[in-house]
């Protein structure tokens, strides 16, 4: 570990008479160094001796000293002044012979200026060498006109930087005498931003109250590990802020990560900047924007659970009226994020990054080879600097290699990745397939198999996946695996989603039978994830693709983690589950990585935050995720949820404009069709008599969607038609099917729409016990996950007044008490309620939480 190393530098200096200066935060571990290099000193013959500077000692004459026992300031206190310091320097150096002794000064900045004067005075007469501690600058609000112990002389500075994930996991493996499971490592990591005394205490004070244990021979954490302890340890590192400090951390703290921009709406730039100078904030880039994020993390959790009530409402009061954050979707959603910090997590994946990048190229330069080149390559893909130039030169020099076929075939699909994941090349990534092919190699099929999916994928062109052959039957598994994937996605395309199923199946059972052949080829994980949804069982689907997520977040697998967040993003907004798909597209873009594989999964995230966007009414922020996927508009990938004009059907939806949106989506829908692309035909006509369920409409796309097996989509129809024919009972019955398959929202949908059309036909008895189930059913259900607003009025945006009302209204007021709070009349107050339920497609004022929980 680095600590190591800073001891033996620390030891080796003060060995040839230099000082040295060590710098760190809070917790990095200041005093454990010292105190490691004092004990190798002694250990080899030296006289050291240590001081400890005190805060609550500052104003008392040679008191550190004192304590220290290196100085009696009661037998010198009879003397002067000058007297009584220069014998206080006689006694000091007395304790320190020449030649084989050093004082260590642990945070001399809180040393009182007697003790202070007496060291430096002691340190130059008899040339003892200086080791001094110190924070990072100042703390806020205290200033001093000391300068450095070490200024002018002959020093080193050792600056203690947090640890990195490898580290922090060896070092909680040691203090706890076992492993620590991923995701427990990654969160401690997150909320102590590496700083090994903050993450030992965390680590102490949640095993002391069972928040931390072991389980499976692991050890694991609760899914929250704050506790009282650590409250007190926050509050130690800010107890000397003044006022304004600490407002403008708990400010940021409540805000989140947002951008340079954002905070300086809130935070005056100049605090800011003292902030970052004094170590409490740090500048995260993300995506080509600088994100603000609160240091350590544990001082944004404190104030989260810490705050006073009064405090916390006169910061909320000055938040309020603040225009939105204006870096784009993702920092709007990125709010959103779970109780992690998202910028350490995104400082967490680019380190994870790097260091492959490092791995990579170190091993393609002690050993060239094309597996080398392909793996340097792919951990290029993911940076940003100096790509080009770098893949350049391992290219022309992998160019020159001799290899086995398997190394070919890698290298080959790695070149053709970065063609698409780079510049949506599809053209330069087919040329670079087919001249792999055409040399004959027995991975020539597998080839030309990756090429019929990157068609398929990016063209819409089901041709070369028609026609790939069987390959030899003593063809290598790999071969014969890249033929079943294709296959399966062509299956899954035409709307054959049993045939999908089978052949997946298929390709999964020959991987594992052939040992050192199984690779994640997150392209296929996702046409999976889309066949199991699709084939009846979305709620456990979503939940093992969510938990795939977690676990690439937890791991810092940044591919894995962009391609399962557009997956779950998608599967969440089809499902109406807006609240979890807001978080998983905040995780997931706060990455940043450029070079994503596969490509396409850039362009499915964009369209999911377009589409939330203007689900949620925030229609300014729509099309912008769409704007930064310029290379990516014409890529036609015939999947649903992920074409553009999915969110271009919503956006004309939350404006109101239900038949534009269903011509537009009907127009999207015969254009797959004439590609054969039925899923996402289904999908878009689906959309289309949502949007406006006429029976022309119905009459005019049910023949083709009944061409579509897929259990899911069979269900969907079932209720378009049900709906349309105004069959009240069946929209009930089918209601019942959505809630045992746990797709709470359409069950929501269905019994709404029953009892509305029940209304509507003079039946109070049926709409009673509709309305009666409904209201069982949403109370069952946690408020805002599953959202009740489905159907062709999805969104809307409230004025600032009818904003407010709906908030009074949604806390239980009466009209007439929010008549009285905004100095309105009661009729006006009611003309509100009336168009905030018809612009929320809500019936009853409660429904109101639902609106509030989804679009916090």
């Amino acid at each position: 570990m680095h600590r190591n190393h800073h001891a033996n530098v620390i030891c080796e200096d003060v060995q040839r008479g230099k000082h040295v200066e060590v710098v760190g935060a809070p917790g990095s571990g200041k005093t454990t160094l010292l105190q490691r290099a004092q004990s190798s000193l002694q250990q080899d013959g030296w006289v050291v001796y240590s001081v400890q500077g005190q805060p609550s000692f500052v104003n008392h004459p040679l008191a550190a000293l004192t304590v220290a026992g290196l100085v009696n300031a009661a037998e010198l206190r009879p003397q002067p002044v000058a007297a009584l310091l220069a014998a206080a320097v006689s006694d000091l150096c007395a304790k320190l012979p020449h030649g084989r002794s050093a004082l260590f000064v642990d945070d001399w900045q809180e040393l009182d200026d007697a003790s202070w004067g007496v060291i430096q005075a002691a340190a130059r007469r008899n040339a003892v060498p200086l080791v001094c501690s110190r924070l990072p600058a100042d703390p806020p609000g205290i200033s001093t006109s000391r300068l450095s112990p070490l200024a002018g002389s002959k020093m080193r500075e050792v600056r203690l930087r947090p640890l990195t994930f490898a580290e922090l996991e060896q070092a909680l493996k040691q203090h706890l005498n076992g492993a620590i499971a991923p995701n427990t490592l990654s969160r401690i990591y997150a909320k102590t931003g590496g700083s090994p005394g903050l993450a030992l205490a965390l680590v102490d004070a949640a095993t002391q109250v069972d928040k931390l244990r072991v389980i499976e021979n692991e050890w694991r954490g609760a899914a929250d590990l704050w506790n009282d302890s650590l409250a007190a340890l926050a509050r130690r590192l800010i107890d000397r802020l003044d006022g304004e400090y600490r407002d403008a951390l708990e400010v940021l703290s409540l805000l989140g990560a947002v951008s340079v921009s954002r905070a300086s709406e809130v935070v005056d730039l100049g605090l800011l900047e003292r902030l970052e100078d004094h170590g409490f904030i740090q500048i995260v880039p993300v995506d080509g924007d600088n994100v603000v994020s609160v240091e350590p993390p544990l001082l944004a959790e404190y104030f989260r659970h810490e705050a006073n009530h009064v405090r916390r409402f006169r910061l909320t009061k000055a938040l309020e009226g603040l225009p939105q954050p204006s870096q784009g979707a993702w920092g709007s959603t990125a709010l959103e994020a779970e109780s992690e910090h998202p910028a350490q997590l995104v400082r967490l994946a680019h380190e994870r990054i790097r260091a492959e990048q490092f791995a990579a190229g170190q091993a393609w330069r002690e050993a060239p080879s094309l597996r080398t080149a392909a793996r340097a390559v792919r951990a290029l893909t993911l940076g940003i600097d100096r790509f080009t130039e770098e893949v350049a030169a391992i290219v022309a020099e992998a160019q020159q290699l001799t290899a086995t076929d398997e190394e070919s075939f890698d290298w080959a699909c790695t070149i053709a990745d970065v063609h698409i994941a780079r510049d949506a090349d599809l053209s330069g990534a087919m040329t670079v397939l087919a001249t792999a092919a055409a040399s004959g190699s027995e991975y020539a099929p597998a080839l030309e198999a990756r090429a019929a999916q990157l068609a398929l994928v990016y063209s819409g062109d089901q041709a070369r996946a028609r026609s790939c052959p069987r390959p030899p039957s003593d063809a290598p598994p790999r071969v014969h695996a890249e033929i079943l994937a294709t296959q399966g996605m062509l299956a899954l395309v035409e709307g054959n989603v049993g045939a999908c199923t089978v052949l997946f199946e298929e390709r999964r059972e020959l991987l594992a039978a052939a040992p050192g052949t199984s690779s994640v080829d997150a392209t296929v994980e996702i046409f999976e994830g889309y066949a199991a949804y699709l084939s009846g069982d979305a709620a456990n689907t979503i939940l093992r693709c969510l938990d795939a997520f977690h676990d690439a977040v937890a791991n810092l697998d940044t591919v894995a983690v962009i391609a399962r967040g557009s997956l779950c993003a998608t599967l969440l907004l089809l499902e109406g589950r807006h609240k979890e798909a807001g978080s998983v597209i905040a995780r997931t873009h706060m990455l940043g990585a450029p070079g994503t594989l596969p490509a396409f999964t850039r362009m499915s995230l964009a369209t999911a935050a377009a589409v939330l966007a203007a689900r949620q009414g925030r229609k300014n922020l729509g099309e912008r995720p769409l704007h930064d996927q310029p290379r990516m508009h014409d890529v036609a990938v015939p999947l649903p949820g992920v074409s553009p004009q999915w969110a271009a059907v919503q956006a004309l939806i939350s404006s109101g404009k239900q038949r534009d949106a269903a011509a537009l989506a009907e127009r999207s829908g015969h254009e797959y069709w004439e590609q054969d692309s039925r899923l996402a035909a289904a999908y878009a006509y689906l959309g289309a008599l949502e949007a406006d369920p006429t029976r022309e409409r119905l009459a005019a796309t049910l023949p083709r969607l009944q061409q579509v097996t897929a259990p899911a989509v069979a269900l969907l129809v079932q209720h378009a038609v049900a709906r349309i024919s105004e069959d009240a009972p069946a929209l009930a019955d089918l209601a019942g099917v959505f809630a045992q398959q746990r797709r709470y929202s359409f069950a929501i949908s269905a019994l709404r729409l029953a009892a509305e059309i029940s209304r509507s036909s003079g039946d109070p008895a049926e709409t009673a016990v509709f309305e009666r189930k409904l209201t069982e059913l949403t109370k069952s259900l946690p408020t805002g996950q599953y959202d009740p607003r489905r159907g062709s009025k999805v969104a809307a945006e409230l004025t600032s007044r009818e904003l407010r009302i709906a908030r009074l209204a949604q806390s239980g007021l009466s009209n007439q008490q929010i008549a009285s709070d905004l100095v309105l009349s009661i009729r006006t107050v009611e003309s509100h309620i009336y168009r905030i339920m018809r612009k929320l497609d809500i019936d009853r004022r409660a429904d109101l939480a639902d609106y509030f929980a989804s679009n916090s």
